[in-house]
């Protein structure tokens, strides 16, 4: 390791959102130049960085230090991350040993992060210094003040208490919400025993995310109030014949979705606690000409939903469609039931798609209250 010695020093402006580079060796068309046997694995060389990163919109200089990855030959690129135009003043030094104080330091708000790599992405280490003269080597922060009080201390102008306002967060768990010496800064959460007269399904943060479902009660509309039952069948297993002339019942053989507990299957029909419900239900249906589908009140023996007059041509394969909303006092049992015009065998109920699961009959509903 030789003793401190500059060798050189060049200047390279890189513009806001593009990349620079120099070089290590002996080529004479390179940004430093001395012998390869003057630079040893180790060696650092130093980049001084000026830029104006004050909202204030004074010139701010910053110097940082590079462990150089190899021999000389090496070629190092910069990026310039930020939104300002930024000057490197590259200096080469060999034996200059760093100051102990390392990473990047926020200056005015901002912090000017600028990444050095090898070609290929291979990261070279680096550090970062805060220094107050342009093209200088690194030097050491003498002290870092301590902010005790945020109502008088100023943080970019602005009383610091003042940035301690829900106003200032979104989507935040009050609770959990504390400053670096872990005291609570609110501790209050949101509950429907906080307010009165409100809809709770429309109820967002600025963001536009439900604060709160409210499932029990009044409110509905919660994730533990939605129920999936569906046909599926194996891979390459057709729907099944659709015979012509009355209303046929569809299979549903799986309960996807139902964490509230509302409702069971068997035998192909549906049963659903008391409540006030909405549904959107669809079937298909090859060659049958029209179709309708229907949700079916075995219970009372009604229809309770009347779904959209399709019309499959005799070699084409289209849906039916119902939705609506409905109330049961008690508990109650259905079916989803389909009618045609033709008989169509064993692809009437549907055509398998022939690459995984095969399903059909699609039967969604919402409790909501």
């Amino acid at each position: 390791m030789l003793p401190d010695q500059r060798y050189t020093q060049s200047i390279i402006t890189i513009p806001a959102g593009t990349q620079g580079s120099f070089d290590v060796g002996f080529e004479p068309t390179t940004w430093i130049v001395f012998p390869t046997e003057q630079i040893q694995v180790g060696d650092l060389v130093y980049v001084a960085v000026q830029a104006q990163f004050s909202r204030t919109g004074l010139p701010i200089a910053g110097t940082g230090q590079l462990t150089l990855p190899g021999l000389g030959g090496e070629r190092i690129w910069i990026r310039n991350t930020g939104s300002n135009d930024v000057s490197l003043y590259v200096i080469a030094t060999v034996g200059l040993v760093p100051p102990a104080v390392s990473g990047p330091v926020t200056i005015d708000g901002f912090t000017p992060y600028i990444y050095a790599r090898k070609p290929f992405d291979e990261t070279i280490t680096g550090n970062w210094l805060f220094d107050p003269a342009a093209g200088m080597p690194p030097i050491a922060v003498a002290s870092i003040t301590k902010v005790d009080n945020l109502n008088a201390d100023l943080l970019d102008g602005v009383h610091g208490v003042d940035f301690l306002d829900s106003d200032n967060f979104f989507g935040v768990e009050w609770d959990d919400l504390t400053d670096l010496g872990q005291t609570a800064l609110h501790s209050h959460a949101l509950d429907s025993a906080d307010f009165t007269g409100v809809d709770w399904t429309a109820l967002t943060d600025a963001g536009e995310t439900a604060l709160h479902s409210h499932a029990g009660g009044g409110g509905g509309g919660g994730g533990n109030d939605y129920i999936l039952v569906r046909d599926k069948k194996a891979i390459t297993v057709d729907g099944g014949t659709f015979t012509n002339g009355a209303w046929q019942t569809r299979d549903i053989n799986e309960e996807v979705a139902d964490p509230g507990g509302h409702a069971s299957i068997s035998g192909n029909q549906i049963t659903l606690a008391a409540g006030t419900y909405r549904c959107q239900i669809s079937a298909p249906a090859y060659a049958t000409r029209r179709h309708q589908v229907r949700l079916q009140n075995i219970t009372d023996v009604a229809t309770e939903v009347l779904g959209t007059s399709s019309y499959a041509y005799t070699t084409d394969q289209c849906r039916t469609f119902l939705s609506g909303r409905f109330t049961i006092a008690d508990t109650k049992v259905f079916e989803v039931q389909h009618r045609g015009e033709l008989t169509s065998a064993t692809f009437g109920f549907g055509i398998a798609s022939d690459w995984g699961d095969e399903i059909y009959t699609i039967a969604e509903f919402w409790r909501e209250a």
